[in-house]
């Protein structure tokens, strides 16, 4: 009966055990909508959002720096393409590797403009520019 006890406890703990951030079909919630920035890195430096586009939008893979829409115009937009259907999170923004997370009313956004470089997850790293955005309500 012990045995099996210690069995069962060690079967429960080993099911409980967190699963590595690698082996899990990542996807961000829906980027879609119109967003506000409140911080920018760039190559690993924070930078000031002063003089910056403030309003973006963001509809299926289409991203607008701006609005869509200006003076009954749609603007052309930049492709933020998804390129691997395993990890949505993982983009094209143009030419250029790209990771987005958006979680509730909160957006990142980073890419890097250095070719070779590759971009594997959303944080302010020397490499790459990186946005945080609100969720306009």
């Amino acid at each position: 009966m012990r045995i099996l006890l210690l069995a069962i406890a060690f079967c429960t703990s080993t099911l409980a055990a967190p699963i590595p951030k690698s082996m899990l079909k990542r996807r961000p919630g829906n980027p879609d909508g119109v967003w506000q920035i409140v911080e920018f890195w760039s190559h690993g430096n924070k930078g000031s959002t002063q003089g910056m586009v403030q309003i973006w939008e963001v509809e299926g893979e289409d991203f607008y720096v701006g609005r869509k829409m200006v003076n009954g115009q749609k603007q052309t937009p930049t492709a933020l393409k998804i390129y691997d259907e395993s990890n949505t999170n993982l983009r094209l923004f143009a030419s250029n590797k790209a990771a987005i997370e958006c979680i509730g009313d909160e957006f990142r956004f980073c890419y890097t403009d250095q070719a070779g470089s590759d971009v594997t997850e959303c944080k302010p790293l020397p490499n790459v520019h990186y946005y945080v955005f609100e969720r306009v309500k």
